[in-house]
């Protein structure tokens, strides 16, 4: 919970409607929605007024990003240049209401855009410093950085493994083994770590641990990390160099490396692979991706061309592809249970690949379920509930893998205790208060941080 604020030094008047235009643009953006009423208060009474000439640029691609703008009068179109002759491209009309730059707010990246105002425009602006003060304003937040933190009282900083120690478990020991944390996920949490030491010090500070708050309390954080992951040199876009880069570090080393020189990357990247992606553009790109690598891995095991493989190719290959989205439960399950000793086809493969991304919400989605029905749940009842707690809606065949998988007994019903048995993955485990508290309405006390970056820790590594 946030301290109580008074009125932030160099806090702006404004007329009622005028707070309440850029309210609505705040509880609009995705990048604001999880922060408290005080908080959301603060940023709008920070807000300052800023106004141009038509044609002036007010962002322009390239330069380092540090503000937020509400467009309150006058229309500004968002640019690209174009890196094949060097001509900037329109892609967006921004309209009174609006907002735009927020990334500047959480990343200390290049512009991936400029905008220019193609009339008079008067905007209303707010910096990034302004912002990180309002978000260190949180007391629990500090307070769980000091609990894990190490170092001089007052400078304290979080290493590798004051990181790993803070979203693994409870516990004291501070040694290379982390109790919670399989040998095969430390790296991955160490990419994590790389990822929010954004000045590259080894080491990460408050103002670090609070803006991954922010990414963290986002209902989708995994595009936001896997493009700080390919991002790496916080340009605010993602080229060739960039995603050979990252699949390098994705390699498994018992498979080869997917072939980016595919028609899929090609049609993002272009024939030469000479385009650069921003965030939005990333985000379509990412999920094109981890298909085009399952597309890839199927095709090296169907040998005659057939659109099947084998039972044991097809667990082999899920279990090095996304060996960090496989619990190991489940794949003793699969290897065990006798029910993949056949012919897999490919339809099959691409529904479990999507399962394998939703696990997280599969499970919120029988915790549900046990707390509505107070019983196991049928394939109609999950559906249902997946629907909202589900990024994205379930095929029937994705539906009927479920049940396989979960439904131990036979009966036609499902349970969060048929999940937990399978999967076997702390990271999976969320509570039932948990969950309660943060999806049903009479609730209201808010989810804690560390709660928070476990489950942004968990979709990192099933990403």
């Amino acid at each position: 919970k946030s301290l109580k604020m008074p009125p932030p030094v160099g806090a702006t008047q404004k007329d009622e409607e005028t707070t309440e235009l850029i309210r609505n643009a705040v509880e609009r953006n995705r990048l604001f929605q999880h922060l408290d009423h005080e908080q959301k208060e603060a940023l709008i009474s920070l807000c300052r007024p800023y106004s141009v000439k038509a044609g002036t640029k007010i962002i322009r691609q390239g330069a380092m990003a540090d503000r937020f703008y509400i467009l309150e009068s006058g229309q500004a179109d968002v640019k690209v240049l174009n890196g094949e002759g060097g001509t900037e491209q329109h892609v967006l009309t921004i309209n009174p209401g609006s907002s735009f730059g927020e990334h500047g707010m959480i990343y200390a990246t290049q512009r991936s855009a400029s905008v220019e105002a193609t009339t008079d425009c008067k905007m209303w602006a707010l910096d990034r410093a302004a912002f990180q003060e309002v978000i260190r304003s949180s007391t629990h937040l500090r307070l769980l950085f000091d609990k894990y933190s190490s170092g001089p009282e007052g400078n304290k900083t979080m290493s590798p493994a004051d990181f790993l120690h803070s979203i693994s478990c409870d516990h004291e020991d501070h040694g290379e083994h982390i109790p919670g944390v399989s040998h095969s996920n430390v790296d991955k949490l160490g990419r994590l770590f790389e990822i929010i030491d954004q000045d590259g010090s080894g080491r990460i500070s408050f103002s670090e641990y609070a803006l991954f708050d922010i990414i963290c309390s986002k209902p989708d954080p995994e595009p936001d990390l896997a493009f700080l992951l390919f991002d790496r040199n916080r340009d605010g876009r993602v080229c060739k160099e960039d995603l050979q880069n990252a699949v390098k570090q994705m390699h498994h080393k018992d498979e080869p490396p997917i072939d980016i020189n595919c028609d899929m990357v090609r049609r993002y990247l272009g024939p030469q692979l000479q385009r650069s992606l921003g965030f939005l553009g990333f985000t379509q790109f990412f999920h094109g991706l981890q298909n085009e690598m399952a597309r890839q891995a199927f095709d090296r095991y169907d040998k005659d061309k057939v659109g099947y493989v084998q039972g044991s190719d097809f667990i082999h290959v899920l279990d090095t592809l996304g060996r960090s989205r496989m619990p190991q439960g489940l794949v003793d399950q699969m290897r065990n249970s006798g029910k993949w000793d056949r012919a897999v086809s490919y339809s099959e493969f691409v529904a479990f690949t999507q399962l394998l991304t939703h696990l997280p919400g599969i499970r919120t989605s029988l915790v549900m379920g046990d707390w509505q029905y107070h019983a196991p749940v049928t394939k109609d009842q999950f559906k249902t509930l997946a629907s909202a707690f589900v990024s994205s809606a379930m095929t029937a065949q994705e539906l009927d893998l479920i049940y396989q998988i979960l439904d131990r007994d036979s009966d036609g019903l499902v349970s969060v205790d048929d999940f937990d048995s399978v999967i076997c993955d702390p990271y999976l485990r969320r509570s039932q208060e948990f969950v309660l508290y943060a999806n049903v309405p009479e609730a209201v006390e808010p989810t804690t941080f560390l709660q928070g970056l476990k489950d942004a820790a968990s979709n990192f590594l099933m990403g």
